[in-house]
């Protein structure tokens, strides 16, 4: 077992799965804007920064011709449920970070 997995046993945190690059995920988080509602954000992980408990990741999807980057810590306790959809939008990725997304046409960071 590794130290990570006993300190999550320890403390309570829910198992959450690990996120690579490109894979899109849909992330369903609580808000507070004068009452407490749950709210869905799906879009393809761009970047992953820092291991550990304070392992950090990025996601981008385009809404309404706009592009929205949404970025969370893994063990943020505001995150109701974390799973990876089936959608392969980057079967192969070579890169640490898919941030060059930024510069490139809107078609192909858009997850329906």
């Amino acid at each position: 077992m590794r130290l990570l997995d006993n300190i999550e046993k320890k403390l309570g945190y829910k198992k959450i799965p690990s996120l690579s690059i490109g894979d899109v995920v849909s992330v369903v988080y609580e808000t507070r804007g004068g009452s407490w509602k749950t709210r869905k954000f799906t879009g393809i992980c761009i970047q992953k920064s820092c291991k550990g408990f304070n392992e950090r990741y990025t996601l981008r999807n385009v809404v309404s011709g706009f592009p929205v980057e949404f970025s969370f810590y893994r063990y943020w306790n505001l995150i109701v449920k974390l799973e990876i959809v089936a959608i392969h939008k980057f079967d192969k990725v070579r890169k640490g970070s898919l941030v060059y997304l930024r510069n490139k046409k809107l078609n192909l960071s858009k997850v329906r």
